[in-house]
């Protein structure tokens, strides 16, 4: 079974290397598919406990895996063959566009001035969202959005403002709207268009260099808020390979997957009913959290772990519904990329096509250490706040018009 995975990702490597064909949604979502499936391909498992890798070579669990891969994989080369070539429609800014993203970025610039003495007093990442509240949510939010926003919109002040704050939360610890940021800027320059990934070598080599920041972020900021800027060097002193491991949860989800499959795990089919409430406003106490499978699965599985576990699609799928439960959340997971690409690719308004995008991110990347809860509350945070900055937008604009019409007509009078 091993054999066959690896045969199979050598050869979707050099499809993307070989063939002149469209980048998309899928192809970026295979790749992260295989980047947190790495130990697998590798046949070793990590151990949370003792902090190093184990070998395993129990093909059950390779198949888990094998699934979502060859799925995706399958959409790949159907999507290829079936499909038109399609050119990403350009961009429509009108004033409405120009108002949102005026007043995000004085909301932007304001809001961090405010926070940045409580981010300058605090020792830790979760002490400074505890102090901020929402407003860490919204800022890890829409500041990605807003900056793709701006990019596709042809807004070069906006995207210069919005993406110096965008570096700023991430030395304040947000590494998701730094990744989620380089990601969706990647597909909004190249989606929709025919080359091969060997012509862009130099870009390749950016986007392995960001991950890298990433991966390394999470012991590196913890280190500027213990000892400041003095953490710097401290850090460089100490870096080793378990640093590397502490930030990259791709290398460390799959240990989740494979105590529920050893484990024989399973759960209720409420748990995923339960789920489905993260996606409402406010989500109702029935709910049972956006963490609702890591309460479950971590006390039973892991109950010597003392810090939050980061979450594994497969295994929560697996726990409800076995390998069928793994094909249809994978099938799932694969129609919405292919919508929120046609939505991005079709849509005339910079607006439409930066929502598109960033939902097809929260998709193809974060769905990989996410479970459903913890997925549908990112999306939840995501859509609710950028519908009432549009609504309040395009409210601000017909009172200024209304405001306009009157100033008019008492000259008239």
């Amino acid at each position: 079974m091993l054999a066959i995975y690896w045969v199979t990702t050598v050869v979707f490597f050099a499809y993307l290397l070989v063939f002149r064909r469209c980048f998309d949604f899928l192809s970026v979502y295979t790749i992260f598919l295989v980047l947190f499936s790495l130990p697998v391909l590798f046949g070793v498992v990590f151990d949370p406990y003792l902090r190093v890798f184990n070998n395993y070579t129990d093909d059950g669990f390779v198949f888990l895996y094998y699934i979502p891969y060859f799925l995706a994989l399958v959409a790949i080369f159907a999507k290829d063959i079936l499909s038109r070539r399609r050119q990403p429609v350009a961009s429509g800014v009108g004033l409405q566009d120009e108002v949102l993203l005026f007043l995000c970025m004085i909301f932007s610039i304001v809001g961090f001035l405010m926070y940045l003495h409580t981010y300058l007093s605090v020792s830790s990442k979760s002490e400074f969202v505890n102090s901020i509240g929402i407003v860490s949510v919204v800022y890890t939010v829409i500041i990605p959005f807003f900056a793709i926003y701006s990019f596709l919109a042809k807004k070069r002040i906006y995207f210069a403002v919005f993406l110096f704050i965008t570096f700023l939360m991430f030395l304040m610890g947000s590494r998701r709207a730094f990744a989620i940021f380089f990601v969706a800027l990647f597909l909004a320059a190249y989606c929709g268009h025919r080359f091969r990934l060997r012509l862009l070598f130099k870009v390749s080599l950016a986007m392995i260099f960001l991950l890298l920041i990433v991966i390394l972020g999470k012991s590196f900021y913890s280190y500027i808020y213990a000892y400041g800027m003095a953490g710097v060097t401290i850090w460089f002193d100490a870096l080793s390979l378990d640093q590397v491991l502490v930030g990259a949860e791709f290398m460390a989800t799959s240990a989740i997957a494979h105590s529920v499959y050893i484990n024989d795990y399973s759960l209720d089919f409420d748990v995923l009913l339960l789920s489905l409430y993260n996606i409402l406003p406010v989500p109702t106490p029935e709910g049972g959290g956006a963490s609702i499978f890591n309460d479950h699965f971590q006390p039973d599985l892991f109950p010597g772990i003392r810090y939050g576990m980061a979450y594994n699609p497969w295994a929560e799928a697996y726990s409800i519904g076995r390998y069928v439960g793994v094909f249809l959340y994978s099938v799932g997971i694969i129609s919405v990329l292919l919508l929120c690409e046609y939505g991005f690719i079709r849509s005339a308004s910079a607006f439409w096509k930066a929502t598109y995008l960033i939902l097809g991110v929260y998709f193809l990347v974060w769905v990989h250490r996410n479970s459903l809860g913890s997925q549908l509350a990112y999306i939840r945070n995501f859509i609710y706040p950028i519908i009432s900055f549009s609504v309040f937008a395009g409210l601000f604009l017909l009172y200024m018009r209304s405001f306009r019409a009157g100033c008019k007509n008492a000259q008239n009078d």
